[in-house]
């Protein structure tokens, strides 16, 4: 058999992979909290497209510490623990998510970043999903309070 070790391995047909710049999914997370870093954190991993078991274990993770962010602050509001104490562990939660998708999504990222591709705007996308996990935390925060 005869190899060609100098030919280029990936092909103009090949598509490329898509990304946000994972760092700034930081400020999503602690921002936005646990909602907004799960959708964009899953979208993040479709676009590098990383296997569906791995996407499974984000919604999973996400999930899972959004019940708990609910069950911290329902305590709270109940003095099971103080409001300060309540806050300050969901914002953690966000963060926490956040330094789990960083963990998963580090070396698709950094195998992205060395074909020469660029990274995707996470401005508008990362606003929007903000707001919308913001208004969607205050609706579930409103109905613990009732």
């Amino acid at each position: 058999m005869d190899y060609n070790l100098y030919s280029p391995s990936i092909k103009k047909h090949d598509s490329r992979t898509k990304t946000f710049d994972i760092h700034y999914l930081f400020f999503v997370a602690l921002i936005g909290g646990i909602i907004a870093i799960t959708i964009l954190g899953i979208q993040n991993a479709r676009m590098l497209r990383l296997d569906k078991k791995i996407i499974a274990l984000m919604i999973t993770t996400g999930i899972f510490f959004f019940i708990n962010k609910i069950v911290i602050l329902y305590s709270s509001f109940y003095d099971l623990l103080t409001m300060e104490s309540g806050v300050i562990f969901s914002r953690a939660f966000g963060v926490f998510v956040y330094v789990i998708f960083y963990a998963i999504l580090k070396k698709p990222y950094h195998e992205h970043l060395t074909t020469g591709a660029k990274t995707e705007p996470l401005l508008k996308k990362g606003a929007f999903w903000c707001f919308i996990s913001l208004i969607t935390e205050g609706v579930i925060i409103g109905l613990l309070k009732m």
